[in-house]
């Protein structure tokens, strides 16, 4: 038998029936919880970010939940922002939208009404990465890529150069080897070696306009428009334009046993730095001007990559940047952020590159007497090749040049 009744009856129809009743209650409320975006680990200084600050209670919040919001930059003092609050469930969220404009670790506190409670989230206020964004418009990859002070795209793949200026292919030239800097642009080819000049011109100019002798190298380095560095199993060679003729100006065997594996190289001026992995998680720096008058040193960190004179190392979740007349840097990395790429190319200006799970990604920057910092890069982040001014990054046919 069924039985339903109202409250008012109960007793009278238990008595009188023996049947439990069915009674009437409200469904008991639903408290959703909104969906929260992670607050960012880094935020770009100058920029305008978006900060979530949530609230989440036990229960259902009431209706009319309002925010008291605070911001304080590195230095303490107040940052102006505009906020909003969305409530639901038992979830209350205050967006805050801040323009920062001073680097370091900014803090935003929220309370939230009627005495619901107090949240605070931080965050890291870094430079923007320097890049000038340029579109070469073509299809295929690169093995080695240049780009010269006037702005001349140079891309080698296999044994073909490709020269490009605003999307538009100016040459194609047959050539094993690249090297590039400033408006200079070498070519070696198995019987010679060629520059080419970027003088702001329709073209690339062969200056002298002849093929210079053949040059027997696994490595090219440019230095300026008129030297050039070549390595070849050890045997170190600078070789100098005067006129129409390739000065060999000097040449050297780097010492035996020098570098286990991967070896780096980079010049500056009339030196050649060379560096390497020398034990376990120790890296030796060299430079020689000449062979009689080297120095070495060995130097606590992974190498990473090296930059005229000095080196980058990694030193558990330390960037380090070392060198054999200079004072040591060091900057600790941030909460999950790790080192994501060691510079393949012979470069100067080689900078480290540093990322976290979200593909957040930084570059690590030497400032001079300021000592190391922080910069948010681009997202097209792989290391494409060297610029007059800068590194070239990118990403499918995108590039840019940071500077």
């Amino acid at each position: 038998m069924l039985c339903v009744v109202h409250r008012a009856l109960f007793f009278t129809f238990l008595v009188a029936t023996g049947c439990l009743p069915t009674i009437d209650v409200d469904p008991p409320r639903v408290c959703e919880v909104l969906g929260i975006r992670p607050v960012p680990k880094i935020i770009p200084r100058d920029t305008t970010s978006t900060i979530e600050v949530p609230l989440i209670a036990d229960d259902c919040l009431p209706d009319g939940v309002t925010a008291t919001v605070e911001v304080f930059d590195s230095a303490n003092e107040p940052v102006l922002f505009q906020s909003n609050v969305e409530t639901s469930g038992r979830s209350s969220i205050a967006r805050v939208t801040v323009l920062p404009r001073r680097i370091g670790e900014l803090h935003v506190i929220v309370v939230f009404e009627p005495e619901l409670g107090r949240t605070s989230r931080a965050t890291l206020v870094v430079e923007p990465a320097r890049a000038e964004v340029f579109s070469p418009e073509i299809d295929g990859p690169c093995t080695r890529e240049t780009l010269t002070a006037n702005g001349t795209w140079v891309c080698q793949l296999v044994n073909t150069i490709t020269v490009w200026r605003e999307g538009m292919l100016l040459q194609t030239l047959p050539a094993l080897g690249l090297a590039g800097d400033a408006n200079a642009v070498w070519l070696l080819s198995p019987d010679g070696l060629e520059r080419w000049v970027d003088s702001g011109l329709d073209f690339l100019q062969r200056v002298p306009d002849v093929k210079l002798p053949a040059v027997d190298a696994d490595v090219l380095l440019a230095e300026g428009d008129d030297a050039l560095w070549s390595v070849r199993k050890g045997v170190v060679t600078r070789l100098r334009l005067d006129g129409a003729a390739l000065l060999r100006e000097r040449e050297f065997q780097l010492p035996r046993g020098l570098c286990a594996m991967g070896p780096r190289y980079a010049v500056s001026g009339d030196a050649l730095t060379v560096a390497c992995p020398s034990r376990e998680a120790h890296t030796r720096l060299c430079r020689f001007p000449s062979i009689e008058a080297s120095r070495c040193v060995e130097l606590d960190g992974s190498l990473v990559s090296v930059d005229r004179d000095q080196v980058w190392l990694s030193r558990s979740g330390t960037i380090v940047f070392a060198g054999l007349d200079a004072p040591e840097q060091s900057l600790a990395l941030p909460p999950g952020f790790t080192l994501e790429s060691r510079t393949p190319y012979y470069l100067r200006d080689s900078w480290p590159v540093v990322s976290d799970a979200t593909e957040t990604h930084l570059l690590v920057r030497a400032q001079g007497d300021v000592g190391l910092s922080l910069e948010l890069a681009p997202l097209m982040l792989e290391l494409r090749g060297h610029g007059a001014e800068g590194l070239i990054v990118g990403r499918g046919t995108e590039r840019a040049l940071l500077k």
